[in-house]
């Protein structure tokens, strides 16, 4: 046991040290939907490290190929003036916090996410939950069903202390069999344009350094377990994932997880809606963070690089977080809804699967939607998915 835990501890700062080097997650996703933007190219700026020229300036391709109407029974009306989309972070364990807002809303609401939303997008984490809730149950039926929040919250505490619990040397420090068996069970070979409403995946391109973005209106269409299971494979922890197209050998995608560069998917979401909803004037946006450390009692000289470093291993950076926010609620107003709540310090753990520290997760998001700033902000919400 002492030498796991050796193990273990070597790995956590591996992967903050490779993290740092192979991607820098301090930069703020940029994007006007007012302005003319090549459909092509979106630019991403990083303001924070100026010595890193190669990150300053990075050009992310978004899916540019044509709309797939395969599946005309799904809830997907390009010709929307206004558009709802949901925008689901990355954070490992701490995926739950999310989810739980999510319960609150279909329970509030009588509807499942896919009849609350016209658009849904994640990464790592989050990638699995807005998978798992715009997949239909059996594609083969007439009328498609999905999974609800219930179902998938039962899933994820019954399994989260395995997620990380089979330790081995190579080719990654965990065994992914118990997500792979997840991933099998909740989608099969359920395709990823098989969605009851457009979905959005974000992952690391291990070929090109960028963020690969996968949408279910492309053209090219591949399993939705394969983009869910690449979209959360951490470096070191989880091994890489590398598909093709179903049908195709080529490209062949070599993938990690999508938080390296993009852990809050909500512009790429925005991307991809305006391209697929071309009448759309308005975008009500809902995003979902996976929950920020309490700070009150941190040592304000050792702040900065604390956060940093703990919160590179939870893939949550407090600068990039704040950044982001800001500029888009400034873009969107009122029309923009962002909803992380804050938990306590040894809660704030990506790979802490145990009971105790679900349960606590759970209940403190609970708490925070029953505290006036989270019951104003999630009423708020609940105004900007009311269909008008």
């Amino acid at each position: 046991m002492f030498f796991l835990e050796k193990l273990k501890k070597l790995a956590c700062s591996l992967l903050v040290l490779m993290t740092i080097f192979q991607a820098s997650n301090l930069v703020a996703a940029q994007i006007d939907y007012k302005a003319e933007v090549p459909q092509q190219t979106r630019r991403i700026r990083n303001p924070r490290i100026l010595s890193t020229a190669l990150c300053a300036l990075a050009i992310v391709a978004p899916p540019t190929s044509a709309l797939n109407s395969q599946f005309l029974h799904k809830r997907y009306n390009p010709n929307l003036e206004e558009v709802r989309i949901l925008s689901i972070d990355g954070g490992g364990i701490k995926g739950v916090i999310p989810l739980t807002v999510l319960g609150r809303i279909e329970t509030v609401t009588n509807q499942t996410i896919s009849e609350n939303f016209d658009i849904i997008a994640g990464t790592s984490a989050g990638c699995i939950l807005s998978t798992g809730l715009s997949a239909p149950k059996d594609p083969t039926q007439k009328v498609w069903q999905s999974y609800s929040t219930q179902e998938l919250l039962t899933a994820f505490v019954n399994n989260a202390p395995t997620f990380f619990s089979k330790m081995r040397l190579r080719p990654s420090l965990y065994d992914p069999s118990t997500l792979e068996i997840l991933a099998e069970k909740f989608l099969g070979d359920t395709t990823f344009s098989q969605s009851l409403i457009p979905r959005v995946a974000t992952a690391f391109d291990e070929t090109t350094l960028t963020t690969k973005i996968f949408s279910s209106e492309d053209e090219d269409d591949h399993f939705a377990k394969d983009i869910a299971l690449a979209s959360s494979a951490v470096p070191m922890i989880f091994p890489k994932r590398v598909f093709s197209p179903i049908g195709r050998t080529s490209p062949v995608h070599t993938l990690r997880d999508g938080g390296l560069l993009d852990n809050n998917p909500t512009a790429d979401a925005i991307a991809v809606a305006r391209r697929i909803y071309p009448k759309a004037n308005k975008f009500r946006v809902i995003s979902l963070g996976d929950g920020r450390a309490d700070q009150k009692n941190a040592n304000t000289r050792l702040l900065a690089y604390a956060d940093i470093l703990s919160q590179l291993f939870n893939f949550e950076f407090i600068p990039y977080e704040s950044e982001n926010n800001l500029f888009l609620s400034k873009i969107f107003g009122d029309d923009y809804v962002r909803i992380n709540p804050t938990i306590a310090k040894k809660n704030n753990n990506i790979m802490n699967g145990s009971p105790e520290n679900i349960r606590a997760l759970i209940q403190q998001t609970n708490d925070y939607l029953d505290s006036p700033e989270g019951s104003y902000q999630f009423n708020k919400l609940l105004e900007l998915i009311k269909k008008k």
